[in-house]
């Protein structure tokens, strides 16, 4: 997984290894490293300051958010639930927004820690990693599941609604649903003008990222990927560039044949078991260029 930095930079989860480099894979550094472990979704804070991310820290038995300095050093665990994933930063870099996975909540803890509180209107809300905030920091998007759904695995479930959260409205916001794509697959962000959403489909074994405007136009899809999923993506701070993280699966397959001539053999030499898939991952902007559009 990977976040921008608040210069442009990106900072990458590689294994144990918080890495931050130049989009075009240069420069790249170890800012923190943990063999035992692994680190996912490092995200640069507005401001500058600070990195988050979540970490099973020394290879716990919990996954946790973190936060670090820009450098790398003084990391300090800011959470302590069963299962705490996707941290994203306020606009004004003072709250961690965050998903329970063993609770169904979506809660915030301040940036020097503290006692995490849930967001209002949250309750019932998509428990998959699927959370944005808008840049003003006024708005939260989610997704609403199906009453017949508890929990929806990887992707999100057919029928689910968009959910659009107001963050300063109240113990009681008044929360928004609109419907979906019927190809959503998860992920809704909000466009940098705030004036719609972007979320992933998934149509004819390919992941491609939907534009779904506010004010009820026709969306339309913004990437013509052919094949192949998209793991995450991610709006630059400036709102210019959107990087986007494809995965792609390779597998071989292993045809034997017995001719019935010798016993069977078990070695080094034959495998009676396919090779499991594979599964890559590249940052686009890393191989080619990075994605610019015009909202």
């Amino acid at each position: 997984m990977f976040g921008w930095a608040t210069d442009g930079d990106l900072y990458f989860g590689d294994g144990g290894n918080l890495l931050r480099m130049s989009v075009d894979g240069s420069n790249k550094t170890i800012l923190l490293s943990d063999p035992a472990s692994h680190v996912h979704r490092p995200m640069g804070c507005p401001g500058g300051r600070y990195i988050v991310f979540q970490w099973p820290h020394h290879n716990a038995d919990k996954t946790n958010i973190w936060r670090v300095n820009t450098d790398g050093s003084n990391p300090k665990q800011l959470t302590f639930g069963e299962t705490d994933v996707a941290a994203t930063c306020s606009a004004d870099g003072e709250w961690v927004y965050y998903e329970n996975l063993a609770t169904f909540q979506v809660l915030r803890v301040h940036i020097d820690g503290g006692v995490p509180e849930e967001v209002p209107g949250t309750r019932g809300l998509s428990n998959v990693p699927a959370m944005g905030l808008s840049s003003d920091g006024k708005f939260l998007v989610s997704f609403k599941l199906p009453k017949d759904v508890v929990r929806p695995g990887a992707k999100i479930a057919a029928g689910a609604k968009i959910a659009i959260v107001p963050l300063d409205a109240g113990p009681k916001p008044e929360v928004r649903y609109l419907d979906a794509d019927p190809r959503l697959a998860g992920q809704a962000k909000f466009t940098p003008d705030r004036e719609a959403v972007i979320y992933i489909i998934r149509d004819n074994n390919a992941e491609n990222l939907w534009r779904q405007p506010l004010d009820g136009s026709p969306g339309r899809k913004i990437t013509n990927f052919q094949g192949d999923g998209i793991f995450t993506y991610l709006f630059s701070p400036d709102g210019k560039t959107l990087g986007v993280m494809r995965t792609h699966i390779e597998s071989d397959v292993v045809l034997l044949h017995d001719t019935g001539s010798s016993p069977p053999q078990h070695g080094p030499e034959m495998s009676l078991e396919p090779e499991k898939p594979k599964e890559n991952y590249e940052i686009v902007s890393r191989i080619t260029h990075a994605l610019r559009f015009n909202w």
